[in-house]
């Protein structure tokens, strides 16, 4: 499994952040501030990441 981001949104303290998934088999999902994920390389990249509601959107069209 891979490291991804999942979604972005805005975080009060830490501004722009990514949820990741650490590609474990553990359901584990924390953030990452944006400029720390695009200088890591991560993909998909920031600009095409959805926001949390596109996400969880998808996520409610993916187990119906």
């Amino acid at each position: 499994m891979t490291t991804k981001g999942l979604y972005k949104d805005v975080d009060e303290e830490a501004g722009e952040v990514v949820f990741m998934d650490w590609g474990s088999i553990e359901t584990f999902q924390t953030f990452m501030p944006r400029h720390h994920y695009e200088v890591s390389g991560l993909l998909p990249p920031f600009e095409y990441l959805p926001t949390y509601e596109e996400y969880r959107r998808q996520s409610q069209t993916d187990q119906a």
